[in-house]
């Protein structure tokens, strides 16, 4: 508005070749791909662990042997309880998306190492090294046994972390980049 008449547009130009001039930073460009993605990841990681608590809660009522129940008060593996707690750092990220905090998207990412694959990795390691047997296992529906669907939500939940992870880290080297320059 301050150069309103003072001076005067190039001749032979009518002002549309303003994108030719305009250009936004890779590191902008990488952080609005990282934010949609990471929102999809969060969304993902909140449906599995209501997945995963359905499951459990499915299992606990509807089994008719008390005895199964009594050997396992958890139903499913203690260290799928132990990457529930991965949903604090994942609001903390959710949080960190609109304003940009560089801390809380750091916390995520250790958040996802501690709560969420090294849970992940634990109740694998535990679900291929014990010995299932069939007339002992507790089934879903009685359709499914449960050991599948622990498996199911162990490779699901390691996925979802893995993006989450991987989007985590190009927001916080598009953010860090930004606090430096």
């Amino acid at each position: 508005m301050a150069s309103r008449g003072a001076a005067k547009r190039p001749e032979g130009t009518d002002g549309s070749d303003y994108q030719s001039r305009t250009v936004i930073a890779n590191r902008y460009l990488a952080s609005a791909k990282a934010k949609s993605r990471m929102k999809m990841f969060i969304f993902a990681h909140y449906i599995l662990h209501v997945v995963t608590v359905s499951i459990m809660m499915l299992c606990k009522h509807l089994e008719k042997d008390q005895a199964k129940i009594n050997q396992n008060p958890f139903v499913i593996s203690p260290w799928l309880l132990v990457w529930l707690g991965s949903s604090i750092p994942c609001g903390l990220a959710y949080i960190s998306l609109s304003k940009n905090k560089l801390a809380l998207i750091i916390v995520y990412v250790w958040g996802s190492i501690f709560l969420g694959f090294c849970p992940l990795a634990m109740a694998l390691y535990q679900l291929f090294n014990t010995k299932h047997d069939p007339a002992k296992m507790i089934f879903i529906l009685d359709v499914v046994a449960l050991p599948i669907a622990e498996l199911f939500i162990c490779v699901l939940g390691c996925m979802v972390q893995l993006g989450g992870f991987i989007n985590a880290k190009i927001l916080r080297d598009a953010w860090m980049s930004r606090k430096e320059s």
